[in-house]
């Protein structure tokens, strides 16, 4: 198979897969939420599904023009051990919270791709974390999962 048509099915199913979360955001069920507040909590989801779409034509786009090449240097096995990390993350989340389960996501995964400059992963890896928690908690007002070591925040 070649890594064109990895890339072209990659963002084919990336691009269904957006149009069917964004569909969802349209459910009645989210109607009812938020209500008095300025901000719907299903603002920012629609921002990042579209950011998430206009990847996926980016990725189709890409693909359609890419000569073939061999697959040789494709590793399946980063891809499911990625899916495997963002199942992970999302399961902590309810037992350590956003901040420390997005923190051991961040380093989990740039180890996985073989980016070993911990003297960039260590600020960038806290830093960041800190920044989106900050940003959504603070800024935006929309609460992020929290853990019971967080009461100190």
């Amino acid at each position: 198979m070649s890594r064109r048509l990895i890339e072209f099915m990659f963002g084919g199913v990336m691009m269904l897969l957006g149009v069917a979360f964004m569909i969802h955001t349209f459910d009645s069920a989210y109607k009812v939420m938020g209500i008095g507040a300025q901000v719907s909590p299903i603002f920012y989801p629609r921002i990042l599904l579209t950011a998430w779409l206009l990847l996926s034509v980016g990725i189709l786009i890409e693909a359609a023009f890419k000569k073939g090449k061999s697959s040789k240097d494709y590793s399946w096995k980063n891809a499911l051990l990625m899916f495997l990390l963002i199942g992970l993350c999302v399961a902590a989340m309810e037992y350590i919270g956003f901040l420390l389960s997005t923190v051991a996501f961040f380093f989990a995964s740039c180890l996985i791709f073989g980016y070993g400059r911990y003297s960039v992963l260590l600020p960038v890896g806290i830093i960041f974390p800190v920044a989106l928690w900050l940003i959504f908690v603070e800024v935006l007002k929309i609460p992020l999962p929290t853990s019971m070591w967080s009461y100190w925040m």
